[in-house]
């Protein structure tokens, strides 16, 4: 239904004077994805317009947008040096699902090492992050510590980032 004519309920005429496009929109389908969306179309001070006017966007922007569209970046330091790394694109429904993120080959990881491992999202909205984070999993042999980085910049940490679960073998 994206960006599709068909039982579209509402036009967004994006772009400055001279430059416009018309995007054709499914008011519910917008705001089922975006907290945004879903005020401007069913919140309190929701207007029942049927052309929606922003000059201050250029059309691809946004159009790739109303797409949800986030990229991933995950990382594996050791000893601050980078030992794996993987950039990747996905779609996101606005719900509070986990998406797997891996790495394109297995990591070897030694034992008694500290590493620091990153994720990196960025999208349209904020993103759901977990809580209550734990600073030690035991699996069998293996035992994971965890402490906070140095290298977030954004607060996330220990008791509340984006890495939901590890995935190793022994």
């Amino acid at each position: 239904m994206f960006n599709n004519e068909t039982m579209a309920d509402v036009h967004f005429v994006v772009g400055p004077p001279g430059g416009t496009e018309r995007v054709p929109g499914h008011k519910y389908v917008l705001a089922v994805g975006s907290s945004v969306f879903h005020a401007m179309f069913y919140g309190e001070l929701a207007e029942d317009q049927e052309e929606i006017r922003i000059p201050d966007v250029e059309p691809p922007s946004f159009l790739a947008m109303l797409k949800y569209i986030y990229s991933a970046e995950i990382e594996l330091k050791r000893q601050g040096v980078s030992v794996a790394q993987r950039v990747i694109e996905y779609f996101s429904d606005g719900s509070s699902s986990t998406f797997a993120v891996s790495f394109d080959y297995p990591v070897q990881i030694e034992p008694d090492t500290f590493y620091t491992a990153s994720a990196v999202l960025d999208g349209n909205e904020l993103s759901y992050f977990g809580q209550e984070g734990v600073t030690e999993v035991q699996c069998g042999k293996v035992t994971f510590q965890f402490q906070c980085s140095s290298d977030s910049t954004n607060g996330t940490g220990v008791q509340g980032g984006q890495i939901p679960e590890l995935v190793f073998y022994a």
